[in-house]
């Protein structure tokens, strides 16, 4: 079989059909990790230089365009990248990076461009803002992303596949510099399905931005649906998710205005809407994609703006088309898993993060309120009698039945056994952890992703306990899947381990 642009690789295999058995009107054997056999790839590599002149740079973002121009005098541009790194021979693997950002005075960012290097591998890239440089140690050089970072919530910039790069409106910016983000963690998401070992990348992204301070701060709200369970086989499946007017009276203080909004599924993803409502009245679409494409997404933009108000309503759809699937498909950060975000872009920006996104049945905006036993932002009532707050944080006010006494109860009567020499003692504490409401059905589900996030070592002690006493017990999630920032921070803002 013929390799056209001399990168190693058949065509066939570079169109995700190895064996060169495609039919038209069929699917080939492989859809994910599909690259141009007219193109050598990685550009950059030994391999391919001087193999693609006389190519026109088909990847080169030419959808970029500004209203303005980047190149005045009071617009600098600085290029953020990961230090060339070994890509792991694994499907998904998430690496961050911690890195310094001009702060000698205070900035806006204007716009940003993606600059990519390895297009085999590179599924999306998250620039965020840190506050302080405590992950500097552990991420100066690249290594894999580890969960949430505490002081690394603020969303600076970012890319995912097809997308050539953005503008901010004339009279926003997002804050950079002495007296806000003086640091940030970037983090790789690279999908490589079919575990190349030979791979490497330093992709990044450029920041354009200026001292001359725009009007307004702009920020980025998540909406969405993250217990996504689709079904095999459907030509259609509609997952949903609403901010209720009580959300966003209590968490909007005052009108905000909203520029740009974008729709974020996977390779199942059909069409999807963000819908805008005031006072039960559909005024109008933020998004509408009939026909979704993840490697073309599109950005919505709003020019004038829209005006968002508090008590005004959103309510966000997917649809997936999931006919050539046999499996069932769950929420999930690789390509193959599916996902159900909208991202509004808007300003003023609020004080606090403001993420209201939807876990199956529980609405986590409204379980925070205060209505539903929420404190200071935080979960509250998250359905099967759980409280959110109390179980994750009641120790500090009194409660005994928490998860930090039932976890520790495990660790210490569970701790230095062998497989199979499960004691009476740590099958009580185990039973005590299974029979409390918060530790079954969907609340299980929320919380025990934000366990295995939040403390390594007694996870890891979790970890070995669950293994020794096997099986565990109905209600128990044995394998504690790692999620990227991306989505901890979602799970942070929609079940309060953080303030919304």
């Amino acid at each position: 079989m013929k390799d056209s642009d001399g990168d190693g690789k058949k065509n066939g295999e570079e169109l995700g059909d190895p064996q060169c058995i495609w039919t038209e009107n069929s699917t080939p054997s492989r859809t994910t990790g599909i690259t141009h056999p007219g193109i050598c790839d990685p550009t950059n590599s030994t391999i391919c230089q001087n193999k693609n002149s006389g190519v026109k740079e088909i990847c080169s973002y030419e959808g970029f365009n500004c209203s303005y121009p980047l190149d005045g005098p009071d617009i600098y541009n600085i290029t953020v990248t990961l230090e060339d790194t070994a890509v792991p021979p694994t499907e998904t693997n998430y690496y961050c990076q911690f890195v310094e950002l001009p702060h000698d005075k205070d900035y806006h960012i204007i716009a940003q461009v993606p600059h990519i290097v390895n297009r085999n591998v590179m599924h999306h890239l998250i620039l965020y803002g840190c506050t302080d440089d405590s992950e500097r140690e552990r991420y100066s050089t690249p290594a894999p992303c580890n969960g949430m970072k505490a002081s690394c919530l603020g969303m600076l910039a970012g890319w995912t596949l097809g997308d050539p790069g953005s503008c901010q409106s004339e009279n926003v910016g997002t804050p950079m510099g002495n007296s806000s983000y003086k640091y940030a963690l970037l983090e790789m998401h690279w999908n490589n399905p079919e575990k190349i070992a030979s791979y490497r990348d330093s992709s990044g992204i450029v920041l354009y931005y200026t001292p001359k301070l725009r009007q307004y701060d702009a920020d980025v709200m998540t909406t969405g649906q993250m217990g996504l369970v689709i079904p095999p086989g459907k030509d259609l499946y509609t997952a949903n998710a609403t901010v209720t007017s009580k959300c966003t009276s209590y968490y909007i203080p005052h009108t905000i205005y909203i520029d740009s909004a974008n729709i974020h599924m996977h390779y199942l993803g059909a069409s999807g809407t963000i819908e805008h409502f005031r006072n039960g009245v559909k005024l109008r679409n933020l998004a509408q994609d009939d026909i979704y494409q993840y490697d073309s997404p599109v950005t919505h933009m709003h020019n004038p703006v829209v005006e968002f108000k508090p008590g005004d309503e959103l309510k966000t759809t997917c649809n997936f088309n999931s006919k050539r699937r046999t499996n069932i498909t769950y929420y999930g950060e690789g390509t193959s898993e599916e996902m159900c975000f909208g991202f509004i872009t808007y300003y003023p920006a609020l004080k606090t993060p403001f993420s209201p996104v939807s876990y199956k049945s529980v609405d986590m905006c409204e379980a925070s309120l205060p209505e539903n036993k929420g404190m200071g932002g935080m979960a509250g009532d998250i359905g099967n009698g759980c409280n959110g707050f109390n179980f994750l944080y009641g120790h500090f006010s009194g409660h005994s039945n928490t998860k930090k006494a039932l976890v520790e109860a495990v660790n210490t009567t569970c701790n230095n056994m062998r497989v199979g020499q499960c004691t009476e003692g740590c099958i009580a504490a185990r039973k005590a952890f299974t029979d409390h409401p918060c530790t079954s059905g969907v609340p299980n589900e929320i919380l025990v992703n934000i366990y295995s996030q939040s403390d390594e070592t007694k996870t890891s002690k979790w970890q070995a306990t669950t293994a020794v006493c096997q099986p565990p017990p109905t209600g128990v999630a044995n394998n504690l899947i790692p999620i990227s920032s991306l989505a901890m921070v979602v799970f942070a803002a929609l079940t309060g381990w953080l303030l919304i």
